[in-house]
């Protein structure tokens, strides 16, 4: 009988939270082989295989109709065929986990989530609200709520909703990092550096939270502190982003590209 305890299971999340797919991969196809029918670890499987890029729609069909009695599988399987472009089949099967689970808050939103990635506000809005309803803490709703009142312009609707998902969950970077766009795009510079202190000590000083910072002083003409700020990134972390707020710095600063290029160097 599988036990969560298990140290081999143990390790393979200890891997996935270290984005070491690959090892993750090998343990969990390990223990899938022993514990052939425990929902928790195809569960963690088919999410490693998908974010390998190795996963299907066959594949996750059928996960899905084996462990059809398995929860968070089922919404994960929503948001994968989400993710994968199959729009109407993720909807169909949102529907149809109201059938096998009975209404909830998550799976509400849910089919909130879909229909916005369908384009269909309004109906998005009516499910949100029924998720909100039964559930009025819940940090994935609020949160994806906000998302798209950001793609809408509806900026200080959105921090409004992102500062609710915090109250239930101030560990999620995703919601700092969304909470500081909308704060900037509204031009609030001066709030949105305040949030980013408060978000380094709830959640650490991530890289993300210094490239925000970098923005910041830039609308504010501060280049100074924005070239600290993203260098600060770029000691943590190697996204393109870093590089290219990075390179507009120095054009700000008149500097030309060999300038660029040595700075580049000197961090290999």
């Amino acid at each position: 009988m599988f036990n969560t305890n298990n140290a081999r299971w143990c390790e393979a999340l200890q891997r996935l939270e270290q984005n070491n797919f690959l090892d993750a991969e090998a343990i969990l196809r390990e223990l899938r082989e022993r514990y052939i029918d425990e929902p928790m670890i195809a569960h963690q499987y088919l999410r490693v295989i998908f974010l390998l890029g190795e996963g299907s729609i066959d594949f996750l069909e059928k996960e899905a109709q084996k462990h059809s009695r398995y929860l968070p599988l089922q919404r994960d399987v929503v948001a994968l065929l989400l993710q994968l472009g199959e729009k109407q089949k993720a909807l169909k099967k949102a529907l149809q986990n109201f059938t096998i689970f009975g209404e909830s808050s998550e799976l509400y939103a849910d089919c909130g989530v879909i229909f916005r990635h369908l384009g269909d506000k309004k109906q998005a809005e009516i499910y949100f609200q029924r998720s909100l309803s039964l559930n009025q803490q819940s940090e994935f709703t609020w949160f994806n709520w906000a998302n798209m009142y950001m793609e809408e312009g509806r900026f200080a609707e959105a921090e409004q909703m992102y500062i609710r998902a915090l109250r239930s969950d101030d560990q999620n970077i995703e919601i700092w990092v969304q909470l500081i766009y909308a704060v900037l795009a509204q031009q609030d510079y001066g709030i949105a550096l305040r949030i980013i202190h408060k978000a380094k000590r709830r959640v650490g000083e991530l890289s993300i939270l210094f490239y925000l910072q970098s923005l910041a002083h830039t609308q504010m003409k501060n280049t100074k502190e924005a070239l600290v700020a993203i260098h600060q990134a770029l000691q943590n972390g190697n996204q393109k982003i870093f590089w290219e707020q990075l390179i507009s710095l120095f054009e700000m600063e008149g500097k030309d590209i060999s300038e660029v290029e040595r700075f580049i160097k000197n961090q290999e």
